[in-house]
């Protein structure tokens, strides 16, 4: 099936189905699993050999497999939707772009304007933008513009030459017609407008503009119109390349992360006066996914060979965007900025050694979020939400908290109760468990942040380590 406003087929890759089977290459062989289950399996038996390894205490196990246990089918991050947009070239006007308000003219020098002086874009103004320009696509006698429900990318670029060798500035937005309805976020509509993140989506839509070096109503700069069939095609083409390519959840991603922390994965002249001048030219095409959690890759090059230093500027640009809609749960790292003491007791023959301990333990914690929270803005959230969660170490289940989190975008502080699990000498001499609250307090960081950090301090440490290495090397 055609992809509207693209022109071609979207070529999708399954690369692991062509893998070989561990088990067997006929998915009705008795003992053979589904893809996702087959690789729950392999997570468990490896689980199993790391604990065997490092001896796990029984509570961890239990901890690694109820996480294990409640997400879904594993994603095949090879799934790859590829799309070339092939759509039509449209000459831009200045009021198309920034109409005039009523009575008043456009300015005689528009580069000192936006979006012609850096590409800015007012959220406030883009819907009416799109709607403009997806009005100036429609064939006379075409019905009216239906309500939009397509995530619309967009791509402002002003040449820095007349031979388009060059790119003064170009800027991305995206745009969400129909966003989630909560806004409790430390953070405005125009950088969520900025930013490279959409809310699970499969209907999107990409508008390019690109803005003349020339803005004084030059229509032959960028564009050229066939005599015979009257249409707009470009003396220097560009080519726009979309890959869709399925992804993990984030929640996903953190379980990853944290079985990792675990160990048991490894892991501009003036304007003339003219009265609407052409300022450059624009494309807008529409293109469906079936992947509602996938990273979005925009790729734009030069397609024209002929120019002089074509090589050099082969590239002109890429932005890729997250797509995956809000989540009610998340991972995260508590770390308290408090301690508390605990008893603990040793028994040699018939007599018992009382030691007192001071516990700081780091936890690994289950946030919950209501309304949802977009995973990549949990930082931003300011309604408080609840969290529980277990040491990483150190008897978990024996130690196990809840509390309240809330996200101020520099910091995300946290409030807890610990319920510490202690033992206490009885008048026969003998142990049995009561139950201790505790309070503790302190700051939290998602999951992927705290990878981030091990992974660049990992690799840190391996290139100053071949770098003493070297030095000391005759």
């Amino acid at each position: 099936m055609m992809i509207p406003g693209i022109g071609s087929k979207p070529n999708t890759t399954h690369a692991q189905k062509d893998a070989p089977s561990e088990a067997s290459t006929d998915p009705r062989s008795p003992g053979t699993l589904p893809s996702s289950k087959r690789g729950w399996s392999r997570l468990f038996t490896g689980c199993i050999a790391q604990t065997d390894a490092k001896h796990y205490d029984l509570s961890q196990w239990c901890v690694i497999l109820a996480l294990c246990l409640i997400f879904s089918p594993l994603a095949h991050a090879d799934n790859v939707e590829n799309h070339t947009i092939n759509s039509k070239i449209n000459i831009v006007t200045a009021t198309q772009l920034t109409p005039p308000a009523a009575g008043s003219q456009l300015p005689a020098d528009l580069s000192n304007t936006e979006p012609y002086k850096s590409g800015f874009i007012n959220v406030n103004s883009a819907k009416a933008l799109i709607d403009r320009l997806r009005k100036a696509t429609l064939a006379p006698g075409a019905p009216p513009l239906t309500p939009d429900t397509a995530v619309t990318i967009i791509h402002v670029l002003r040449w820095g030459s007349a031979d388009h060798s060059t790119v003064a500035f170009q800027k991305w937005y995206v745009y969400d017609p129909n966003p989630p309805k909560s806004r409790s976020y430390f953070i405005s509509s125009q950088s969520q407008f900025q930013d490279k993140i959409i809310a699970g989506r499969t209907s999107f839509r990409l508008i390019y503009v690109h803005l003349n070096y020339d803005l004084t109503n030059n229509s032959t700069e960028s564009t050229k119109t066939d005599v015979d069939s009257g249409l707009v095609s470009l003396v220097y083409p560009v080519t726009y390349k979309v890959a869709v390519t399925e992804q993990q959840t984030q929640f996903l991603t953190d379980l990853t992360s944290l079985l990792s922390l675990l160990g048991v994965v490894q892991t501009a002249a003036v304007a003339s006066s003219a009265t609407d001048p052409i300022v450059g030219y624009f494309s807008l095409s529409e293109f469906t996914s079936q992947y509602k959690t996938s990273s979005i890759a925009v790729a734009v090059s030069h397609s024209d060979t002929n120019k002089s230093n074509a090589s050099a500027a082969t590239s002109i640009g890429n932005q890729t965007y997250t797509n995956e809609g809000p989540s009610w749960i998340g991972l995260s790292i508590a770390v308290p900025l408090t301690s508390y003491k605990t008893l603990t007791y040793s028994q040699t023959d018939s007599v018992i050694t009382t030691n007192t301990i001071n516990q700081q333990n780091i936890y690994a914690m289950v946030d919950f979020y209501l309304p949802p929270v977009e995973p990549a803005w949990t930082k931003y959230r300011f309604i408080p939400h609840p969290i529980f969660g277990m040491p990483i170490k150190k008897q978990p289940l024996r130690n196990t908290t809840a509390g309240l989190a809330i996200g101020l975008k520099y910091l995300q502080p946290f409030g807890c109760v610990v319920f510490n699990v202690q033992q206490r000498k009885t008048s026969g001499n003998t142990l049995v468990n009561h139950l201790v609250f505790k309070g503790a307090w302190g700051i939290t960081i998602s999951l992927t942040d705290a990878a981030k950090l091990i992974k660049a301090s990992s690799t840190n440490k391996t290139a100053s380590t071949t770098a003493t290495k070297a030095a000391s090397s005759p």
